[in-house]
């Protein structure tokens, strides 16, 4: 957006050719006399929704037996989008709380040749540190889940096909509870 300025009797003489603005906005101001205020404007955070977004863990030969685990740093972000990725990129506490706020679904790698566990779990991360190399998670598990259910509807739980067979963390954008309501059938876990 050009803004060509109209008046320019007030210019000393250099400046007498036509004033040029380039910007997104222009904004014209007349006279700024009395500023008493300097106010820096920090966009708010958008927070993800536990209703839109979820965490998936997918981990070789994890039975989720204990109340924690490791993924290398090499591993994180697979299979998310770009922009979530980069929104957590700093892994600020600001960024864990958020995390931490979405609900998980912890799955064991799956597949045709390897179908040694057959159940995951839907739970919760109840804290996150991340160290040299790794992050350590801790969870907690609320319900069993059939990886055959999972495989069944991994279209709409947003995983790519092979996902399954990967140890990985994504940041995925899909309704967990509501696909999970069918398929747990109120099987809660101690």
């Amino acid at each position: 957006m050009t803004n060509l300025l109209k008046r320019q009797n007030n210019l000393p003489l250099e400046f007498s050719q036509p004033l040029q603005q380039n910007a997104d906005r222009i904004y014209n101001i007349e006279q700024a006399n009395n500023v008493n205020h300097i106010v820096n404007v920090t966009p708010t955070r958008k927070l993800l929704s536990a209703n839109e977004y979820y965490n998936l863990f997918i981990i070789y030969g994890e039975q989720y037996e204990g109340d924690s685990f490791t993924i290398k740093n090499g591993r994180i972000f697979e299979y998310t989008n770009t922009a979530i990725e980069q929104k957590f990129s700093q892994f600020t506490l600001e960024d864990i709380d958020e995390i931490m706020s979405l609900p998980a679904l912890f799955l064991p790698e799956y597949s045709k040749a390897n179908q040694e566990i057959k159940t995951g779990f839907f739970g919760k991360l109840i804290d996150i540190d991340k160290k040299a190399g790794y992050i350590k998670f801790d969870f907690h598990k609320k319900c069993e889940i059939d990886l055959n259910l999972i495989a069944l509807h991994q279209s709409e739980l947003k995983i790519e096909d092979w996902e399954l067979s990967r140890t990985h963390w994504a940041i995925k954008r899909a309704n967990l509870m509501n696909i999970l309501e069918g398929l747990t059938n109120g099987n809660e876990t101690e």
